[in-house]
């Protein structure tokens, strides 16, 4: 088997990159070719307590729930990033759950990516 081609190794918890609890870990792999095509945190309950527990405080202690502009900025940049990686996502969505090329120009990853947009256009004139 060929070594790992992608992928991140840590969870993103309270702002920073960390490793899952004991540094567990578990192969991705294409189930179209039992490739190994990359290694991903194996998160366990504490793991997902963390996670929880730094949005809930992100929630709580800073603007992120009332200041809709930056809100609506972060999700624009996130459609746009995609957008730009489009050829990339394409290849890991074949790569990671077997879609076919034609499922992944289409509802897989081109649709979802395409449509990303009008909740964020929509939103951008709602009067919260």
């Amino acid at each position: 088997m060929s070594q790992p081609s992608f992928g991140e190794q840590r969870l993103y918890i309270n702002g920073e990159l960390v490793d899952a609890e004991q540094g567990r870990v578990y192969e991705n792999i294409n189930p179209a070719t039992e490739e190994i095509i990359g290694v991903a945190a194996d998160a366990s309950l504490k793991d997902a307590d963390a996670a929880l527990a730094a949005a809930r405080t992100a929630f709580d202690h800073t603007d992120w729930a009332s200041n809709h502009a930056l809100r609506l900025k972060v999700l624009r940049r996130f459609v746009e990033v995609m957008r730009e990686n489009i050829e990339e996502l394409r290849q890991a969505s074949q790569r990671e759950v077997g879609a076919t090329r034609c499922f992944a120009l289409g509802p897989q990853c081109d649709g979802p990516i395409s449509m990303a947009s009008w909740p964020l256009d929509f939103l951008e004139g709602f009067q919260w």
